[in-house]
Order: structure tokens, then C-alpha cells, then sequence
């Protein structure tokens, strides 16, 4: 059976830096950065105990439905880490996932996978190698 360890939770909000703010105050989160991406948007990555936070504005762009698995506000996402990618993915099938978006490489050793979980959860599944 694969292994699976909590790896992120993403969030989506008007405001990143106040909520890096918030959390480094309310909970002693670590700020690694906050940094403008390429499209735009504002994203803070924080570590906190047990993993770590992803925060970015939304895409100011975005012509998809409110309840698209790419479009939401508040817990975007959270991130699993997996030893076997394809196996995690067969095994999150099986168990009633629907595949968003199948496993590919973001940057050398790390590939990644989305699918949604019941009741509208996105899961992003994250193999390091």
C-alpha cells in the first residue's frame, strides 16, 4: 500500500500578507517567502508545525464557474506526499477519487497529481524524488 504523509494546505485569499501576518502571529508560522508570480497573483509559502501553507490571490483572469475544482476561495487545496505517485493515484481511485489532472513533473524530482474527493475536495497528491 502507498504512503502518504500531510505535505500542504492552500489557501486562496484577498490578501496574502495579512494572512501570512495573522498566522505567523496566532500560531508562530515561519515566512520562507512572498514573492509576485508571473501571472500576477501574490503567493506566501509559510512553514508551520507538520507541513506547510501555500497562500495566493486568485487569478484575476479567471472566467471559470464558482464551482470549477480550479476556482475556489478559502481552502483551495491541501497536498499529500507519496512515495509512488501512480500507485497513490490507483489507489485514490479505487477508492472513489475522480482524476483532475494527471501526474506530471512541476520541476526535476518533483511530479505532482490532482483529484477530487468527495463532497468537491481538491487533493493535490506530491511525489519527491
Amino acid at each position: 500500500m502507498t504512503k502518504f504523509w500531510f505535505d500542504h494546505l492552500h489557501l486562496v485569499v484577498p490578501d496574502p500578507e495579512k494572512m501570512t501576518e495573522f498566522f505567523m502571529k496566532a500560531f508562530g508560522a515561519k515566512k520562507v517567502s512572498l514573492n509576485e508570480l508571473p501571472d500576477g497573483r501574490i503567493r506566501a509559502e509559510l512553514k508551520i508545525t507538520g507541513g506547510r501553507m501555500i497562500i495566493n490571490t486568485p487569478q484575476s483572469t479567471d472566467t471559470r464557474s464558482p464551482d470549477s475544482p480550479q476556482k475556489r476561495y478559502g481552502t483551495e487545496h491541501f497536498g499529500m506526499k507519496v512515495d509512488e505517485l501512480e500507485s497513490a493515484l490507483q489507489q485514490c481511485q479505487a477508492a472513489g477519487a475522480k482524476l483532475v489532472r494527471g501526474a506530471t513533473q512541476v520541476r526535476p524530482g518533483v511530479r505532482i497529481a490532482f483529484f477530487m474527493a468527495p463532497n468537491n475536495v481538491l487533493v493535490e497528491l506530491v511525489e519527491m524524488k
